[in-house]
């Protein structure tokens, strides 16, 4: 298969033709689509977030430096939209979710919540943590595969400026579920090492660690279009959605579109953005794989190989349309 020439990083992009995944990108409203998706596929295409860095709340602010891409994928997801919030209005949400996946540790959700100096409001903030851990727990038991769910893992961080008193009993009590930490820092945190590992209850204490230069490609190229390319609607054509179970949005599993997004925050400059390449994410009861025409094969080819260079999992994992 010859590789297709690249276009140089500084030519000026055209418009994209409005009929093409890369129109219906550049399109794309940051509505979630109840009538479309359901909430895991609502939380994929619209809660993902363009940067891992997150604005200050409560005084409190958080990122995850660069060097995080190298392990396999890690992104971060806005929760507490407003007024568009995944979930339900009135009731108990958190801000942040970070999903960590490593070939050492699996699929790693990090559910984070920034809190102020409120005693109070940090111990709801277990509540919060609890409400889309549940949420997302009957989610996964529901859509995805029992082979993968194997490898899903959850745990929470409570942010807080120093000297916030600390809900230890409910923290103690909620621990033989689901392992909270609770971290103080005064500036900005890094948590580089608190989302790509399981955290140990009444073990974990913040350890600022400079961070180093900024750097401006955040992502590695199946984050980028993961984070970046979401499609608003699945694409007109038939490719395995045979696959599916039921019509959506009440469906078996994941069926989702992703554009070529181009090289804008992505490590690797494989990514052309070019506007016809699209890969479907399919997730059924026996498998997750991306399929694609054969217009995208270098494009999918990219992917893979980004994969392969992070060591993960990736034999049978893309194919053609069927």
């Amino acid at each position: 298969m010859g590789a297709r020439r690249r276009k140089p990083d500084n030519l000026k992009p055209r418009k994209p033709r409005p009929d093409t995944p890369g129109g219906l990108l550049a399109r794309k409203s940051d509505r979630l689509d109840w009538q479309r998706f359901n909430f895991l596929e609502n939380l994929l295409i619209f809660c993902a977030q363009k940067t891992r860095r997150a604005p200050a709340e409560s005084g409190v602010q958080f990122g995850i430096r660069s060097a995080v891409r190298d392990d396999g994928v890690c992104l971060l997801f806005k929760i507490d939209r407003q007024p568009d919030s995944l979930m339900p209005a009135g009731g108990p949400r958190p801000d942040y979710l970070v999903v960590h996946i490593s070939r050492q540790h699996g699929c790693l959700c990090t559910i984070v919540e920034m809190k102020g100096k409120d005693h109070h409001k940090a111990e709801h903030a277990i509540d919060q943590i609890k409400a889309l851990w549940e949420r997302l727990r009957a989610e996964v038991s529901e859509h995805v595969p029992g082979a993968l769910r194997r490898h899903v893992r959850y745990q929470g961080v409570i942010l807080t400026p120093p000297n916030v008193q600390v809900p230890f009993r409910k923290l103690e009590e909620t621990s033989k579920q689901l392992v909270i930490a609770v971290l103080s820092y005064p500036q900005t945190f890094d948590l580089y090492d608190y989302v790509r590992r399981p955290l140990e209850y009444g073990r974990e204490r913040y350890e600022h660690r400079p961070a180093g230069a900024s750097d401006q490609y955040e992502f590695n190229a199946l984050e980028a279009v993961l984070a970046c390319g979401g499609l608003p609607k699945r694409l007109d054509v038939k490719c395995c959605e045979n696959e599916v179970e039921g019509a959506p949005p009440r469906h078996k599993g994941l069926w989702l579109d992703f554009a070529n997004p181009g090289n804008d925050n992505c490590e690797e400059r494989g990514l052309d953005g070019d506007e016809d390449d699209f890969v479907r994410l399919l997730v059924t009861p026996k498998r997750l794989r991306f399929v694609h025409e054969e217009r995208s094969a270098d494009f999918v080819a990219f992917l893979r190989q980004a994969l392969q260079a992070r060591k993960l999992p990736h034999d049978g994992l893309f194919g053609p349309c069927t």
